[in-house]
């Protein structure tokens, strides 16, 4: 495993050119993962998760072991390699937790790329036309394009729910102490500019322009409170 840390550690740094694409657990999946992409000359990188805290204190299978990360461009690729390896393997589709489902559900699983792997999603499709409903090549690249779509367009965010967080923020700055102002900076700052990923690489604004300009106003008035929190008790007390 540390052959494949250092390898592909030492490969091309620009910000940005690799993205996360899956974490594992332990290091037998790593290295299955990473086997499967050197067969295809898939470029990659995998780096150990490090955290501040002792695995005896989180325990070891709380934390990934590892995370993978991938050149945007070959997010389709990578999809396509891993579903045609899931239906390949037949014992993988028989033990699969799907088996239970009906159909109902494996058609959510199939709209919902994003939520689940490229696995499942393979199966949930292979699943449904075992169960008589064969989802055809047009009817599949309809859903996957009108849900790249609500992807592209965000999450919603409700101004209530802004208003509840800016609530939150001042209560706990003013009654405990004000550097939780910096609670809100980051909170604000998320709602504003945070991006998600999608399943074909590209990446978008995870919360719509309405949620996004709550986010801002957020940001900016905590950011603002922060700084008259340093300010006005030390011109109040010069003052007198």
């Amino acid at each position: 495993m540390s052959e494949i840390l250092d390898d592909h550690l030492a490969g091309p740094k620009k910000n940005g050119e690799f993205v996360f694409f899956r974490d594992f657990f332990n290091e037998e999946q790593a290295t299955a993962f990473s086997e499967l992409l050197d067969l295809h000359n898939v470029p990659f990188k995998i780096e150990p998760v490090k955290t501040i805290l002792d695995s005896t204190i989180t325990g070891a299978g709380l934390l990934p072991h590892s995370i993978l990360k991938i050149k945007a461009k070959d997010f389709t690729t990578v999809n396509q390699l891993l579903s045609e390896k899931a239906l390949a393997d037949k014992a993988f589709i028989e033990g699969h937790y799907f088996q239970g489902y009906e159909a109902s559900e494996l058609m959510e699983v199939v709209q919902k790329p994003d939520e689940w792997n490229a696995e499942d999603v393979a199966v949930a499709k292979y699943l449904l036309g075992v169960q008589g409903i064969p989802i055809s090549e047009d009817k599949l690249q309809s859903i996957e394009e009108e849900r790249r779509k609500s992807y592209e367009r965000g999450k919603s965010f409700h101004v209530g729910t802004g208003l509840f967080y800016i609530s939150m923020v001042v209560l706990t700055a003013v009654l405990f102490n004000n550097l939780l102002w910096i609670g809100g900076i980051g909170l604000g700052w998320y709602y504003w500019m945070d991006k998600s990923v999608y399943v074909d690489g590209k990446s978008y604004f995870t919360y719509d322009p309405k949620g996004r300009n709550i986010g801002k106003f957020i940001f900016i008035a905590a950011c603002l409170a922060l700084v008259l929190s340093f300010f006005v008790p030390a011109f109040i007390i010069s003052f007198f």
